[in-house]
Order: structure tokens, then C-alpha cells, then sequence
């Protein structure tokens, strides 16, 4: 089977999965009881894996969001959030008494899209869980080289050329929890899980994982 008709029928089948996720949110907040909206902002802590290595670091986080209320138990929240997975990675070597460094920083930047079922535990917590898509909007990449302390290479790409090897659209299930502090203030904790390669390679293993500490208030 050819390749190029393989990687086709994936894309059909993202397309479908994000289209059914939004006409599912869209047909439930037609019949929602109230809609109340938001705004919350946080830090993202992010780990990628590849191939046995790791890196990780934080960003932040920031938009709107929507909740639509069926009963005092469930409810729907779609999110629109400007997402910064900032990552930092870090290397030395000691060979005859001088030391070899290198520095990495990566710092995508994404669109983000969480659709979440919410179940009430009662007026303080609340657990949800759903998709999330991203779009990546922007790509920088830093790396620095250092013999003996000294600098020796310092090389920035940002653009379209940071973004070439980079996948524009994510598929990831994210689920978690949120505190009431009060009527309009409230804490949420969420774990994000990749379900592709963040690079544009369907054979790579860089799946995302994130952690979000978010504060929540409620207009």
C-alpha cells in the first residue's frame, strides 16, 4: 500500500475525530441549562521523551473559557488557550580536564483547544476529562556550545525554518481536577497526554506529556 495513501487516510481520519468532538460540543451546549465564561491562566511544566533521552521545562499558559451546565452534576467546558511548552535541555562532557557543554531551548508556542466533560463533586471540586488540539502557531530554537566556560557557538532559528520539522496540528486527551476557592475564584491541576509525535514523523516517540497548574475566575 503506498505511503502517501496511508499518511492520506490518517489525516481523513484526524480531520473526522476533530470535527465529531466539535459538533458533539456544539449539539451539547445547545442544550445546556447556562453558559458562563472565564479566564484563567498558569504554568505548564512539559517532558518529552525520545528514544531513551528527555527534556523538559516550563512555560505558560493563557486564554478563555466556557462552561455550558446541564445539572448541578455535569457540564461542558471548551477552552481556547495560548500555550508556551517551553523546554530547556542540558549536556556536559569532561575529556583530559576540559569540560564541553551544550544548551538547548526549544519554545513552541500552540493554540490550544481542550473539550471537557465536567462531573461536580459537590461546590468545591470538580474532575473533567476530553480532547485537546493544538495548533502550532510559532517555533524558536537557541543552542549554545561552551569549551572551558568559554562560549563558542551561540545559533538562534525562529520562523518557518523552526517550524519545518514540526507537527502544525496535535491530538492529545488531557484530564484533571479544579478547586473552588470561591464563587469566582478556583485552582485546577491537569495532566496533558500526546497521542502523536511532536515532530512530523509518524515513526518518532516524542509524545507530549504536561502537567498544568491553572488559576481560574469566573466572570
Amino acid at each position: 500500500m503506498p505511503l502517501s495513501y496511508i499518511v492520506l487516510c490518517k489525516i481523513k481520519t484526524m480531520k473526522r475525530i476533530v470535527i465529531l468532538a466539535m459538533l458533539c460540543g456544539l449539539i451539547s451546549t445547545g442544550y445546556a441549562q447556562e453558559l458562563n465564561f472565564g479566564i484563567k491562566g498558569g504554568i505548564n511544566y512539559s517532558y518529552f521523551g525520545n528514544d531513551g533521552s528527555s527534556t523538559d521545562g516550563i512555560g505558560f499558559h493563557v486564554g478563555a473559557i466556557v462552561n455550558a451546565g446541564f445539572s448541578d452534576a455535569f457540564n461542558l467546558r471548551a477552552e481556547l488557550l495560548f500555550s508556551d511548552r517551553a523546554l530547556q535541555n542540558k549536556s556536559e562532557l569532561t575529556l583530559l580536564g576540559v569540560t564541553t557543554s551544550y544548551k538547548s531551548s526549544v519554545n513552541p508556542i500552540y493554540l490550544t483547544l481542550p473539550i471537557l466533560y465536567r462531573y461536580n463533586a459537590g461546590d468545591k471540586l470538580s474532575f473533567y476529562a476530553g480532547p485537546q488540539f493544538s495548533f502550532l502557531l510559532t517555533n524558536s530554537i537557541r543552542t549554545k556550545s561552551f569549551v572551558g566556560g568559554d562560549e563558542i557557538t551561540n545559533v538562534k532559528v525562529s520562523g518557518s525554518d523552526a517550524k519545518a520539522f514540526m507537527r502544525g496540528f496535535e491530538f492529545a486527551v488531557a484530564a484533571g481536577a479544579e478547586f473552588n476557592v470561591s464563587d469566582n475564584l478556583g485552582l485546577g491541576l491537569r495532566y496533558v497526554r500526546g497521542l502523536q509525535s511532536v515532530t512530523d514523523n509518524d515513526n518518532a516517540t516524542d509524545f507530549y506529556n504536561g502537567v498544568q497548574l491553572s488559576l481560574i475566575y469566573n466572570l
